[in-house]
C-alpha cells in the first residue's frame, strides 16, 4: 500500500508541475515511449528490490542493486561518445568497493537463495535501465520534454502499482495497530518522501543531459551511501566498524577522482 501512496503523491505532484506545459506543448511519441519504459522500470526495480530484501541478506541486496549505477555510468562511453579519463575508471571501481566495504554482513540472519539471486538481478537491470532511458531522452531532440516524460512515467507506475495493490488485497493482511499518531506520521512521510522524489526526478533529468554519465551516475549512488552513513552517525548514534570507515574514505576519494573531468 505505501508504494501506492508513494507514486501517487509524485504523480501528482508532477501534474501541478507539468500544467501549464500539458496545455502549451505537444508531446513527441519518442517521450512517450521513453516515459512508459522508465514508468516499467521504476516500479519493476521497487517491486524487485522490496522483494529481495524479504528473501536474502539486506547488506549483499543493497551492493548489488546500488552496483547498477555501473550500467548508466559506462552507456555515455559506448552510446554517446562520453570522453572518459583513466582516473574516472578508476574512482567508478572504488565507489564499487565502497559499497561492498561500508555492509555488516555479520548481522545478516537471512541467507542468499536463487530466488534472491533472480529478484536481484531483476532489479539491478531495471535500476541500470532507468538511467540509461533518461540520458537518451535528454540526449534527443525532444529533450525539453523533461515534465511530460516524467509526469507519464509516474502515470504509468502509479497505474501498476494501483493494480497490483487491487491484485493482493484480498490476501490476508497483517493486523494494524489503528494507531492514528502513526498513521499521521506515515502519511507525512510519504507526502515529504513523494515532494523530495518527485523535486529530485525533474532536477536530475536536467542534468543527466549536461553532465558525463561516468560523473553523475557513480558520484550520486555513492553520495547516497556516504551521506546515510554518515546520518546514521550523527542522527542515530550507530557505530561503525573498521571496514565501514575505510569505505568511507574511499568513497570520498572515488568522488574526487570522478570529479577529474
Amino acid at each position: 500500500m505505501s508504494g501506492k501512496k508513494h507514486f501517487s503523491i509524485q504523480l501528482i505532484i508532477l501534474f501541478f508541475w507539468n500544467a501549464y506545459h500539458l496545455q502549451s506543448q505537444k508531446t513527441s511519441f519518442y517521450t512517450i515511449a521513453l516515459g512508459t519504459l522508465y514508468g516499467i522500470s521504476t516500479l519493476g526495480s521497487t517491486i524487485l528490490y522490496i522483494l529481495a530484501l524479504t528473501m536474502g541478506p539486506f547488506s549483499y541486496t543493497s551492493v548489488i542493486i546500488f552496483s547498477s549505477m555501473l550500467i548508466p555510468a559506462l552507456s555515455g562511453a559506448i552510446f554517446w561518445n562520453e570522453s572518459v579519463s583513466i582516473w574516472q575508471y578508476i574512482g567508478v571501481g572504488l565507489i564499487v568497493m565502497t559499497l561492498v566495504l561500508s555492509v555488516d554482513s555479520k548481522q545478516e540472519n537471512r541467507r542468499a537463495s536463487f530466488r534472491w539471486l533472480l529478484c536481484c538481478l531483476g532489479s539491478f537491470v531495471f535500476s541500470g535501465a532507468i538511467g540509461v532511458l533518461q540520458k537518451a531522452h535528454q540526449n534527443s531532440i525532444y529533450k525539453a520534454e523533461i515534465n511530460q516524460f516524467l509526469l507519464i512515467a509516474f502515470l504509468i507506475s502509479a497505474a501498476f502499482s494501483a493494480v497490483l495493490y487491487f491484485i493482493n488485497r484480498k490476501r490476508p493482511q497483517p493486523i494494524e495497530s489503528g494507531d492514528k499518531r502513526q498513521n499521521i506520521v506515515l502519511g507525512a512521510v510519504s507526502v515529504i518522501t513523494g515532494v523530495c522524489v518527485a523535486l529530485a526526478n525533474v532536477f536530475n533529468m536536467y542534468l543527466f543531459g549536461v553532465m558525463p554519465s561516468v560523473f553523475f551516475f557513480p558520484v550520486v549512488n555513492g553520495s547516497n551511501v556516504i551521506l546515510s552513513a554518515v546520518a546514521g552517525i550523527i542522527i542515530c548514534k550507530e557505530r561503525m566498524g573498521v571496514k565501514q570507515w575505510c569505505g568511507l574514505c574511499i568513497g570520498i576519494v572515488a568522488i574526487l577522482l570522478l570529479c577529474q573531468m
